[in-house]
């Protein structure tokens, strides 16, 4: 009996820790709404994204923090997600349009590159206690067959 015990364990270990390390979701336009964060170097992020209401294209508010006092908001940048999985900026305020960045989807993680330094890159995960958001049902009315009352 003492032997079942011990291999119960290791079995209920084995699992816990093949769960933590399962792969991410993918990411897609259905999913990609919500809080993302990440760190690097010092460096750490936290951004909320959210639907415009227009094809493939999210609103980007939130913060980026860093070493030597470093701050940054983030309001209402527009990203476009194209069909190859990244997301293209299309309203950049000035100050930062000198710093070009691409972000990409890459398996479960949003990557934000710098163009001209590629390697110095952030990866941005659900944040903590967030969960992957239902896909939104649409808008227009033939999506709801047509049915104006309640």
């Amino acid at each position: 009996m003492l032997i079942s015990k011990k291999m119960l364990g290791l079995f209920s270990s084995a699992l816990l820790l093949a769960a933590c390390m399962a792969p991410l979701a993918p990411i897609t336009p259905e999913t990609l709404v919500g809080c993302w964060e990440g760190e690097t170097f010092g460096y750490r992020a936290r951004v909320n994204i959210d639907a415009t209401g227009e094809e493939r294209m999210y609103s980007m508010n939130g913060e980026a923090t860093g070493p030597n006092a470093f701050s940054y908001n983030i309001n209402d940048i527009r990203f476009l997600f194209q069909q190859d999985g990244e997301l293209v900026p299309q309203n950049l305020p000035a100050d930062a349009a000198a710093l070009p960045i691409k972000i990409r989807v890459e398996g479960g993680e949003l990557k934000a590159r710098l163009t001209s330094f590629e390697l110095a890159s952030i990866g941005l995960r659900r944040c903590a206690g967030s969960t992957t958001p239902a896909p939104a049902r649409s808008a227009s009315p033939a999506a709801d067959n047509g049915s104006t009352n309640s």
